[in-house]
């Protein structure tokens, strides 16, 4: 990929056939959930909360009559600061302007529509990348002059030992997903084609919002390199 992005159409996910264009999928693997279209269409506004809650509910009905998967174990990864005015809404009154957030990976195993076993892996934080990115790098900059890291980050497990200490192989792993894109080097997660960065998970497919990749694939955007290398690896989009 290069540094032009004029021939997309923006936001991706309004492209027909986009993803399945690119081989980003493997039908029936992903499906949509017909409960929710049209909600954000809801007019007006204020019609639009109580749309998408009966949604949910539909939603939600059919998604537990459709079994359980296979397993889910959580592990520990990092537990680093957060700025509290940023988790609470603005509405935190503490003195101390950070809060102590876990991040955990999530392992799941379960069967597709076409019945096939399949491993997701999520929120694999790599520490590392992290604190590469703006936020905490000025953070580990500054706790560096008094030591602060050993009094505001602590270290639990590292995502490439994880599933070897449960029997299992990385290279099992189908697919890998955040909540959204935050402070994450996906290079040394998935890999790239540019860098000396091998993958954690050699034959998994990252799983993430195609406008939100968008958004941070521009130009403009801090994250611009990151991405560019990172969708240079297959899956890596």
């Amino acid at each position: 990929m290069t540094a032009a992005h004029t021939e997309h159409k923006a936001p991706y996910s309004y492209t027909p056939g986009y993803a399945e264009s690119q081989g980003l999928v493997e039908q029936p693997t992903f499906r949509a959930i017909p409960e929710f279209e049209g909600v954000h269409d809801v007019w007006p506004r204020g019609d639009r909360l109580e749309a998408v809650r009966q949604a949910a509910r539909e939603y939600r009905e059919r998604f537990l009559q459709q079994g359980t998967v296979l397993g889910v174990r959580s592990f520990n990864i990092a537990a680093a600061p957060y700025p509290a005015r940023f988790a609470f809404q603005g509405y935190s009154v503490n003195l101390n302007p950070f809060i102590s957030i876990i991040n955990r990976m999530i392992i799941i195993q379960y069967e597709d529509f076409n019945g096939v076993e399949r491993t997701l892996v999520w929120e694999p934080t790599v520490p590392t990348g992290s604190k590469n990115s703006p936020f905490y790098n000025k953070l580990a900059r500054f706790g560096a002059k008094w030591g602060g890291e050993k009094l505001m980050v602590k270290y639990y497990n590292d995502p490439d030992e994880i599933l070897p200490m449960l029997g299992m192989n990385n290279a099992d792993v189908d697919y890998v997903s955040f909540d959204h894109l935050h402070v994450q080097d996906g290079r040394m997660i998935m890999g790239a084609r540019n860098t000396p960065y091998r993958p954690i998970f050699p034959h998994a497919r990252l799983i993430v919002h195609e406008a939100e990749l968008g958004t941070f694939e521009s130009p403009a955007s801090d994250a611009a390199r990151l991405v560019r290398q990172g969708r240079a690896r297959r899956g890596g989009a």
